[in-house]
C-alpha cells in the first residue's frame, strides 16, 4: 500500500478512482457504438452518469452514516464518515433510473430511451465493475477495506501488520466479471445487470468473511452491512433473471 499524496494533494486512491471513471467512459463509448445506441441517447446517458456518480457518492456516505448510527445511536455525517460501495450502487442506480425515465420522457418524444433501455442496462453492467476494479486498487493503496491479519498477507503501513489483500482479489474478480459480462451480453442481451447483481452479490457476501475493517451494524446481527446488502443483490438478480426468462417464453408462446 502507498497512502501518500503524489500530486496536488491527490494520492493513488483518488487517481485510481479517476482512472476507473475514465475506463468506464471508454468502454461505454465503444459498446454504445457497437450496440447501435443513437448519439443523442449516448450523450444523454453520459450526462445522467455524471449526476449518478455525484449522487451515488452522497448515497454511499449516508449509508455508512446509517450503519454507524446503528452501532453508536447517533446519526452523523462528517469528513471522516467514510463510504460504502453498495450504498452508492443502490442510491446511484435509483438516481440514474429516475433521471433516465423522467428527463428522457421529455427529451425523447419518440421513446428511444425506452426502446434501448435493455441495451443500456447491459452497458451499465459492463462499465460498473470496470470502474470498481480500479477503485479497489485505490483502496489497496490507501489501506481501507482491508482484510484480516495473515502472515502471508501484504504489510499494512497504518496497522503495522500483514493483512489479507482482499482489495486486490476483488479487483481481479471485478476485472474478470467485466470481461465475462461483456461477452455474455453480446450473446444474451438484456441479462447483464441481473447477472452483475447476482455474481457480485455472491462474491461480496463471501469476501466479507475475510475483511476486518469495521463497517458498523445492521438490523440482522449475524450479518455485516455488506453481507445483508449482498443478500438483497442476489435476490434481486435472481428475480430479474426469472422475469427476463418469463418474458422470453411469453414472446415465443403461440
Amino acid at each position: 500500500m502507498y497512502p501518500y499524496d503524489l500530486i496536488f494533494g491527490l494520492g493513488l486512491y483518488e487517481l485510481s478512482a479517476a482512472g476507473g471513471i475514465l475506463c468506464a467512459m471508454v468502454i461505454f463509448r465503444h459498446l454504445s457504438e457497437q450496440r447501435g445506441l443513437p448519439v443523442r441517447l449516448h450523450n444523454f446517458i453520459l450526462a445522467d452518469a455524471v449526476l449518478t456518480v455525484v449522487g451515488g457518492y452522497f448515497s454511499a456516505v449516508l449509508t455508512q452514516a446509517f450503519y454507524d448510527s446503528l452501532a453508536s445511536g447517533t446519526f452523523s455525517v462528517s469528513i471522516s464518515t467514510g463510504s460504502t460501495f453498495l450504498g452508492g450502487l443502490a442510491g446511484g442506480t435509483l438516481l440514474f433510473l429516475a433521471v433516465y425515465f423522467a428527463a428522457g420522457h421529455f427529451y425523447f418524444p419518440d421513446g428511444a430511451h425506452r426502446k434501448f433501455f435493455p441495451a443500456v442496462t447491459d452497458l451499465f453492467a459492463v462499465c460498473v465493475p470496470a470502474a470498481h476494479a480500479f477503485g479497489r486498487i485505490g483502496c489497496l493503496m490507501a489501506g481501507c477495506c482491508h482484510g484480516r491479519p495473515a502472515e502471508w498477507g501484504l504489510y499494512h503501513v497504518n496497522l503495522g501488520i500483514r493483512v489479507i489483500p482482499v482489495q486486490l482479489f476483488e479487483a481481479l474478480f471485478l476485472a474478470g466479471l467485466c470481461v465475462f459480462l461483456w461477452q455474455i451480453t453480446a450473446k444474451h442481451p438484456g441479462t447483464g445487470f441481473s447477472k452483475y447483481l447476482l455474481f457480485y452479490g455472491i462474491w461480496r457476501f463471501i469476501a466479507e468473511f475475510f475483511r476486518a475493517d469495521d463497517r458498523g451494524k445492521t438490523l440482522v446481527s449475524f450479518l455485516s452491512p455488506s453481507q445483508l446488502t449482498s443478500v438483497l443483490l442476489i435476490v434481486s438478480g435472481l428475480l430479474l433473471l426469472y422475469l427476463h426468462s418469463r418474458r422470453r417464453r411469453e414472446q415465443y408462446e403461440p
